[in-house]
């Protein structure tokens, strides 16, 4: 992204988009880990959407019984957690 797009975005001067700009990127300590992997991925998320906007039925739906209905392996909370 270009410095101008940056500074009108962030309503920044030149100055301060440099000295960020020119901050040292922190090395990790473990570059293989990328971390806990999420119980939902994007796509089942995608598709969970997908399925709450095909009627009014489906929208009205509370977690526990998209959970149910869609036999997720994760509880109420965790669906909430996702679809936030």
């Amino acid at each position: 992204m270009p410095k101008l797009q940056l500074q009108e975005r962030y309503k920044l001067g030149d100055t301060t988009i440099n000295r960020i700009l020119a901050y040292d990127a922190p090395k990790r300590k473990r570059p293989t880990r990328v971390g806990k992997p999420k119980k939902l991925s994007d796509a089942q998320v995608d598709n969970i959407i997908e399925y709450c906007s095909e009627n009014y039925e489906q929208r009205c739906l509370d977690y526990e019984h998209l959970v149910h209905e869609l036999k997720l392996n994760v509880t109420a909370s965790t669906l909430q957690r996702r679809l936030y």
